[in-house]
């Protein structure tokens, strides 16, 4: 009969199997990539679904503290390292990637053998980078949304708060008491529901972001070199 293990057992001894597998990395290396975690997690007898749900869990939208007063981040932050680099002769397939996973046509640079993308909205600063480093390439996206708070919130609360007040005032002026309690609760209830429209915004550009990093990130690893006679004028 097979031996059974605890849930503390296992746990063990899937970190001492990532510890001791040939893919981990040194102390103080700049961590592992998707594919190699992939590797690791076969190693173990990981599905590769389960892994790629574990790392959205950890690196997607949840993942970032939100801001205590506006409910939501306010930066958003996504990496990812692959092995390989990508070719010259496809930029414009990940220029295209990219504008179509945004939704924005914005502007596009090389600078240091790095494809820079970035765009300004009414959500706000947008920008993807395709760099190389260390023999593979880094993905990186972010997005400032601190354009969206501002958004969201300063019409609808000076709207909100001025309704609130002239409501409260007027209900006095008539001596109506339901007036002056139900006037004042505009503001917390209006509160929320702009809490709740920023963290659905944040959450969009978010899962956005992160998808379009992933799909650069496969497009990258899947993109095969060069043949020798390409190289060639």
């Amino acid at each position: 009969m097979e031996p059974r293990f605890s849930d503390r057992q296992v746990k063990e001894i899937l970190r001492k199997a990532v510890e001791e597998s040939p893919l981990a990395r040194p102390r103080g290396s700049r961590g592992l990539s998707l594919t190699e975690l992939h590797a690791i997690g076969a190693e173990v007898g990981i599905d590769p679904a389960r892994l790629d749900h574990a790392v959205r869990a950890v690196t997607g939208p949840a993942a970032f503290r939100p801001n205590l007063v506006l409910g939501a981040p306010l930066r958003l932050s996504f990496e990812r390292t692959v092995g390989g680099t990508p070719r010259p002769d496809r930029t414009a397939e990940m220029v295209a990637l990219i504008r179509k996973g945004m939704g924005a046509h914005g502007e596009v640079s090389e600078v240091g053998g790095a494809l820079e993308w970035s765009a300004s909205g009414e959500v706000g600063k947008r920008h993807v980078t395709v760099a190389p480093r260390e023999g593979g390439t880094a993905i990186y996206g972010t997005a400032d949304l601190a354009n969206a708070a501002v958004v969201t919130y300063l019409p609808a609360g000076i709207l909100g708060t001025t309704v609130s007040l002239i409501g409260f005032f007027a209900s006095a002026n008539d001596g109506s008491v339901t007036g002056m309690l139900l006037f004042p609760l505009i503001l917390p209830v209006l509160y929320l529901v702009l809490r709740t429209i920023l963290q659905t915004i944040t959450g969009r550009e978010a899962e956005r972001l992160h998808r379009v990093v992933d799909e650069l990130a496969g497009f990258v690893a899947a993109t095969e070199p060069l043949a020798a006679d390409e190289h060639s004028p």
